[in-house]
């Protein structure tokens, strides 16, 4: 009667079990590389979806529909308004998008702001990131209802992407 394993039963199972266990270290890290992938691009589509919805709200929200666009060049737009949509916890805050040194920041503010004191106004100022384009372009359309609605075309360039928005104000009563 047999009591143990021979010594080439012991080598083939220890060269079995080092070639599976290769494999499966293969597959572990390969998931766990697959597992950083889609974690750093659904927290860069968070950001991207956040920056969206943050344009948005601004603009489809502003208030009296008054909403000054400042041409600096062929390519960059300050734009300041009103609106009801705040991050920082402001009830109707005046709003200011710019650039500086290529750099999209959003400025919110309780008191009314203008093109001459960004960016040193008070209020909370938000980097959006590096730009190339940004620019606001305004457009009316009458209604059938004799109501006009304020169209706006938010064209921003980043970097690495590019949001392109058809926005419609608020109408007027």
């Amino acid at each position: 009667m047999k009591r143990g394993f021979t010594l080439v039963e012991m080598m083939i199972s220890i060269a079995i079990f080092s070639m599976i266990a290769l494999f499966l270290y293969k597959t572990y890290a390969n998931l766990n590389h697959q597992n950083v992938m889609f974690r750093d691009s659904a927290q860069e589509m968070k950001y991207w979806n956040k920056l969206k919805k943050v344009f948005y709200l601004d603009f489809t929200l502003n208030l009296d529909n008054n909403i000054t666009i400042i041409h600096q060049d062929s390519k960059i737009d300050t734009v300041i308004f009103q609106t009801s949509n705040s991050i920082h916890d402001r009830i109707n805050p005046y709003i200011a998008y710019f650039v500086k040194d290529n750099i999209l920041y959003r400025m919110e503010s309780f008191s009314k702001l203008s093109y001459q004191e960004l960016p040193n106004a008070i209020g909370s100022i938000d980097n959006l990131g590096k730009v190339e384009t940004f620019q606001l372009y305004k457009g009316l359309k009458k209604e059938k209802s004799s109501t006009i609605k304020h169209l706006y075309l938010l064209h921003v360039k980043f970097e690495n992407k590019e949001i392109l928005y058809k926005l419609i104000g608020r109408n007027q009563y």
